[in-house]
């Protein structure tokens, strides 16, 4: 995979996707650095669009796909909104984060259009003062039926991760979009 900021200047891939995504949690749980440090990757091209979001770009071959991700406070999130991904943040050292990460993605899941959900325990470099385990983190995201990562925003550990899942999910969105769209114009 190539990321990089000459794929804003020009687009050389013959499929080019737009995928809006927010970034949502209580105060405190580190949705700005998270976002900061996530669009500052090694190889990742950004760049801050007018509306306030940050763009992120990615050359797959034959496949240039562009994810504009938008800071939500949890309080403004409305699920009917238009975005294809949600990147729920709780922090892994704040008991009522999570429990509150959790009524968002469950908001953010009872909505009938296709959206891709990802809890996400932040802090994780602060070890010692760990309230949620990982387990307890990967069972309720199996149960809510989204997906659960682990990451520090501060030292970027798990973002790669992290990166890699939005992609495929978003490609795999994508598709499942198109058929839908093929099999409704046989």
């Amino acid at each position: 995979m190539k990321c990089g900021s000459e794929l804003f200047s020009h687009m050389k891939a013959p499929y080019h996707y737009h995928f809006d995504a927010i970034v949502t949690g209580e105060d405190g749980v580190g949705k700005s650095t998270f976002l900061e440090k996530f669009v500052s990757m090694d190889g990742v091209a950004h760049r801050k669009p007018a509306e306030g979001g940050y763009s992120r770009i990615c050359d797959l071959k034959e496949v240039e796909l562009g994810v504009t991700f938008t800071e939500t406070p949890s309080a403004a999130v409305k699920p009917e909104a238009e975005f294809a991904a949600a990147a729920v943040l709780f922090d892994l050292t704040n008991g009522p984060s999570f429990v509150k990460g959790i009524r968002l993605v469950r908001m953010l899941t009872g909505i009938k259009q296709k959206k891709v959900i990802y809890l996400i325990g932040n802090k994780l470099d602060l070890v010692r003062e760990r309230k949620i385990s990982t387990q307890d983190g990967l069972n309720t995201a199996a149960q809510l039926g989204c997906g659960y990562f682990e990451v520090s925003a501060v030292t970027a550990d798990g973002l790669s991760a992290f990166r890699q899942r939005l992609i495929r999910d978003l490609l795999l969105l994508r598709l499942e979009i198109l058929k839908k769209g093929l099999a409704k114009d046989e």
